[in-house]
């Protein structure tokens, strides 16, 4: 696997699923390629010291770009593996990974101890988030619910019998409302349980990530851009030419210089 530079603070990671790439877009829309040579990058996440987890679709094995002193550091490091095609994740306040691969989902420890969680029908949940309150929120593109579970693993319907068919990202802002991407309807949502209110419209939208100020970003699984829809609805084109972005990631720690 190919290294690139380091990062900075609020950098935006996007993962070129066909192409085998994690590219870094700066704030002000600078973008490199961080990473390369890997497998169907199919999820990434930070933890909250900066640390950035990738899950290789095609090696089944979860990868650690390690933080060091301010710096991601592009050689990844082997966390886990044994998965069959591992794509959305998440962490809990506990400093717990949960996974999605075909069969359910899955918990590793901060030591890497692995667990089931939950075990689901086949490549029905691709999308992982988890709440204040530390419950997990799973979503799919092949079901029409979004799925909540308690820390004990206490599963219920959050929001079912609604246009979420095609769901393929979930992500909470910073007042804990859950949004939603909808590759069918092409919509981006703000999910409530019995209702939904359509937040944007745009083509294809698949991964999401929010940054400090409450913007969301989200990527264009099939036109390879990435847009930016600020608190108000407003939207642009942040990013383009990305390949074949599904997933995104946001540096959690306070940006230093510029």
């Amino acid at each position: 696997m190919a290294a690139a530079s380091g990062a900075l603070a609020e950098d935006i990671y996007v993962a070129d699923y066909q192409g085998g790439i994690i590219y870094k877009i700066s704030p002000f829309g600078r973008q490199t390629v961080f990473a390369s040579g890997l497998n169907y990058p199919n999820g990434l996440v930070f933890d909250s010291t900066g640390n950035l987890f990738e899950a290789d679709g095609g090696s089944g094995n979860i990868y650690e770009f390690i933080n060091q002193n301010g710096v991601l550091n592009s050689n990844p490091v082997l966390f886990a593996s044994g998965f069959e095609t591992p794509s959305g994740m998440a962490f809990d306040q506990m400093g717990n990974l949960f996974a999605a691969d075909v069969n359910g989902i899955y918990q590793l420890a901060p030591d890497g101890t692995e667990s089931t969680f939950a075990q689901g029908p086949s490549q029905d949940w691709v999308s992982l988030a988890v709440d204040r309150k530390g419950d997990l929120f799973a979503a799919g593109p092949y079901v029409a619910v979004i799925e909540e579970f308690t820390p004990s693993g206490h599963e219920s319907a959050f929001a079912s019998a609604l246009p979420l068919w095609g769901t393929t990202g979930l992500a909470f802002n910073k007042a804990d409302e859950l949004y939603a991407a909808n590759y069918n309807t092409n919509e981006v949502m703000i999910v409530k349980p019995k209702h939904q209110k359509t937040l944007a419209s745009t083509y294809n939208p698949w991964g999401m990530a929010f940054d400090e100020f409450g913007n969301l970003y989200v990527t264009d699984g099939y036109g390879g851009d990435v847009v930016k829809i600020n608190p108000k609805g407003k939207q642009e084109t942040f990013a383009s030419g990305l390949g074949d972005p599904v997933t995104i990631a946001i540096w959690p720690l306070p940006r230093h210089g510029n």
